[in-house]
């Protein structure tokens, strides 16, 4: 904790060069395996279920809960791939090699097919984790200019910008359109960006086969859960914290792309058009006291997945239709966070955070409104500046700003 507090009061780059990679990896290894304090979701039948979080959760037992685990697991893999010889990798690859076996997935694998782990992190850890595996995936499947080799060749088997692919969506011809090749490529193009190879020729990204092959069962479990339970899913979450179901598409919409699952990606957009196609001039009432998305900007980046650009640039217009006069006003100024010792009211912090990620990422699919690609640039580093300094020292924060710190940091390298 000292370590931190040191380094924050040194002041931080606002762009991820190996010494802020450096800086986030240290802070998820110091708690991915600290099992306490933790806050179970855990729902017991029977008093011998009983359990402390490494028995219920061989891998993901760390970190507060679940999900946070599971989220610097991620951030753990991305920075290894894009920074392999700073000296944090190491750690990270024997603690993959430890957690990430066989034998301890199938330990997760059988809490979640408990019945009563029905809804069990719903839909945020659901996200999360898919979004560690297709991270996972580029480890054994490095990138190719232009795209991973996973994407092109999803893009090549969905054939043209507005190909169709089987959808039961009662005649919404909308939901046929797929993202072109180009577009869908740039989904997640900061994360994709190829690790530099060590100077001996060798790669090192072949590693991360046995870890995506371990966890591959409860990914693939996690995949089904979805399935089942969109089409019965009435209404989108349009809520601020874990529930938020726009935020669920947009990760899962990578790791469709990256495991060329052109049926998953469809469920995924039809969820995504029957929820928001509708939606116009958003009152955008945030932030909400807990808030760690932005609903709106969320929004948008999900259906930035879902549709085709030009469909895309209408819808947005027509959503957030007062961005180049700055309104609404919310959500171009930065959240004020009163205790950062408090659980909930830090989730400001990472309201700033996503909401730097969000505009990032929104910033080019504005290009051809070049005045309102710098506004979204500009609020963007806004919120950036705000929160990036606050990521550890109370470890209500600690273990899990760092996440939406490398989120927000990947999408600014392509705005």
């Amino acid at each position: 904790m000292e370590a931190c507090h040191r380094e924050s009061a040194r002041g931080v780059t606002m762009a991820l060069d190996a010494e802020m990679a450096g800086r986030l990896a240290r802070i998820a290894l110091s708690h991915v395996t600290r099992e306490f304090p933790n806050k179970l979701d855990h729902v017991m039948t029977r008093a011998e279920e009983a359990q402390r979080p490494r028995a219920l959760h061989p891998v993901f037992f760390g970190s507060f809960d679940w999900h946070s685990c599971v989220h610097s697991y991620w951030l753990l893999a991305t920075l290894c791939r894009l920074f392999p010889d700073n000296p944090e990798s190491g750690a990270i690859r024997t603690l993959f090699d430890e957690s990430l076996t066989v034998e301890k997935v199938a330990g997760e694998c059988a809490y979640l097919a408990r019945p009563a782990a029905r809804a069990f992190e719903r839909p945020y850890g659901w996200a999360w984790l898919l979004m560690l595996q297709a991270e996972l995936l580029r480890h054994s499947d490095p990138p190719l200019e232009g795209g991973s080799k996973s994407q092109r060749d999803f893009g090549e088997g969905m054939g043209a910008d507005s190909a169709s692919i089987p959808s039961e969506n009662n005649g919404n011809a909308e939901t046929n359109f797929v993202p072109s090749p180009k577009f869908a490529a740039r989904i997640w193009t900061s994360a994709c960006a190829p690790a530099p190879l060590p100077r001996d020729g060798s790669n090192p990204q072949g590693e991360g086969r046995r870890w995506e092959e371990a966890l591959k069962p409860l990914a693939d479990a996690i995949v089904g859960r979805f399935r089942e339970w969109l089409p019965r899913a009435t209404y989108p979450v349009r809520a601020g914290t874990h529930g938020n179901t726009a935020f669920a598409l947009r990760l899962a919409f990578d790791y469709a792309q990256t495991v060329q699952d052109p049926e998953f990606f469809d469920l995924l957009r039809t969820a995504a058009i029957r929820w928001y196609t509708d939606d116009r001039d958003d009152p955008c009432r945030e932030p909400s006291g807990e808030d760690f998305l932005s609903p709106s900007l969320t929004e948008a980046q999900c259906m930035a997945c879902a549709l085709t650009p030009d469909k895309f640039n209408g819808w947005f217009a027509r959503f957030l239709p007062r961005l180049a006069q700055g309104e609404p006003q919310c959500l171009f100024q930065p959240a004020r966070v009163s205790d950062r010792s408090d659980g909930r009211i830090v989730h400001l912090d990472g309201l700033n955070l996503s909401r730097a990620w969000s505009w990032f990422e929104i910033a080019p699919w504005t290009s051809a409104d070049e005045p309102l690609r710098q506004i979204a640039i500009a609020a963007a580093q806004r919120h950036l500046s705000a929160a990036l300094t606050t990521i550890c020292g109370d470890y209500m924060g600690e273990h899990w700003l760092a996440t939406y710190a490398l989120l927000a940091l990947l999408a600014g390298r392509n705005a």
